[in-house]
């Protein structure tokens, strides 16, 4: 089974409007990513998508626009719109990862203009207590086209620009020492999927056969009877966490089954009462496709979900968050996800304050700034609850002298920008 690094860190040198400096750890179970809209918080992910890309060894004239024509990934603005909008024509990504053992550090820079996008330079450091190498450095090749060169200590050769070396590694190209243990340290990148569920999307029928969560989770019918047949008991843990959600005495998931092979979720009430998803609500759908997304993933995965509180009922935060730290123990699985929720917020414990990162705007671009290193981190900590604190004593005013000003309505995305 893949484990994750203990330390888990992407940076972002050169991507879209973040500033030089920005990085997102995740080395917490989860992690929260708040802020006001048009604060990279979508972008975040979005990077950790393309670097997953190229971790698979997908090619870069896959990364298309939204609604882009024939595209293997899309991301917003497609590669262009990665690009800083400082003149330059490059955009750079980067990746730490570390163990007890040692520490990988990995970085890719592509070039894009007019003749399209190639790999500019790629780099594996690899760290073993006091000792630092290279394993290997590429760097573009001489004229348009022409490629890149690998330079490991003792060899060299050419290899395409439309792919990075580890993506080549691991589509069955050069099987070298360094590329398989950097294949085995990002392993857990190929299974990297960003969900953002459309509830309107999962009131159909789906062919049992689909049994991975689609990222608009348009198949979670067959990705909850799947998971019912093949492992009883997160099937289980599913029931038990939707039985919190909708205002009934007690529910149970169960199925129309249709001659085709085709399969749609009910919803039983303790009346005897029998609901498919066609007529179920947004929030119940979306929370059974988040439980029976955390049940499925891979051991040794990140799973993302946007809005992660989209269509949920504020009471029912606590209920969420619990289910998606349990699930996350039991497979092995860091949790990155988004929200605009102060009741989610409120979920927290002060122990798990940690586990917040805010993304803002700041002089040199957008920023992601871990939760203890805000202006008045302590003082929010010894109220308990930040969206309370917040929903009840309004933050944005005037600070009295015992306190800083904190901003958090700002900072939770709730207010005016």
């Amino acid at each position: 089974m893949v484990s994750l690094p203990k330390d888990l860190t992407l940076r972002l040198p050169r991507f879209k409007g973040f500033a030089p400096g920005a990085a997102l750890s995740l080395q917490q179970p989860l992690t929260l990513l708040i802020g006001r809209n048009g604060t990279g918080k979508t972008n975040a992910l979005e990077a950790f998508k393309l670097l997953a890309h190229l971790c698979r060894g997908g090619r870069l004239p896959e990364v298309t626009d939204v609604g882009g024509y024939g595209g293997y990934l899309e991301v917003r603005g497609g590669l262009p719109g990665c690009v800083p909008q400082d003149g330059g024509r490059r955009m750079a990504l980067g990746l730490d990862l570390a163990n007890h053992d040692g520490a990988l550090r990995y970085d890719v820079a592509i070039d894009v203009d007019e003749r399209g996008a190639r790999i500019a330079t790629e780099e594996l450091i690899v760290h073993e207590g006091a000792t630092q190498s290279v394993v290997f450095h590429l760097k573009a090749g001489q004229g348009p086209g022409a490629g890149f060169v690998v330079i490991p200590p003792d060899t060299g050769f050419p290899v395409s620009d439309d792919r990075t070396y580890l993506g080549r590694a691991d589509g069955g190209g050069e099987k070298t020492k360094a590329a398989d243990e950097l294949r085995e340290a990002v392993r857990w990148l190929v299974d990297f999927r960003v969900f953002d569920f459309h509830p309107e999307a999962m009131r159909q029928f789906a062919d049992h056969r689909l049994h991975q969560m689609a990222p608009n989770g348009f198949n979670v019918s067959a990705a909850a009877y799947a998971l019912r047949a093949t492992n009883p008991e997160g099937f289980r843990q599913v029931e038990q966490f939707i039985a919190t959600i909708p205002d009934a005495d007690a529910c149970k998931l169960g199925f129309v089954e249709a001659p085709n092979g085709q399969v749609m979720l009910e919803l039983e009430e303790a009346t005897g009462r029998k609901y498919d998803a066609r007529v179920l609500s947004d929030g119940t759908l979306r929370a059974i496709a988040v439980a029976v997304a955390m049940e499925t993933t891979n051991p040794g995965s990140v799973v993302t979900i946007e809005e992660i509180e989209r269509g949920l009922h504020p009471a029912r935060a606590r209920a969420l968050v619990k289910h998606i730290l349990e699930a996350g123990s039991r497979r092995d699985a860091r949790v990155l996800a988004t929200t605009h929720s102060p009741a989610v917020l409120d979920a927290l414990t002060v122990e798990q304050y940690g586990s917040i990162v805010v993304a803002r705007r700041g002089a040199g671009g957008h920023e992601l700034v871990p939760f203890w290193s805000l202006p008045g981190a302590e003082y929010l900590a010894e109220k308990g609850r930040l969206g309370a604190a917040e929903t009840q004593e309004g933050l944005t005013g005037a600070a009295p002298p015992s306190r800083p000003a904190v901003d958090l309505d700002a900072l939770l995305g709730m207010g005016e920008p």
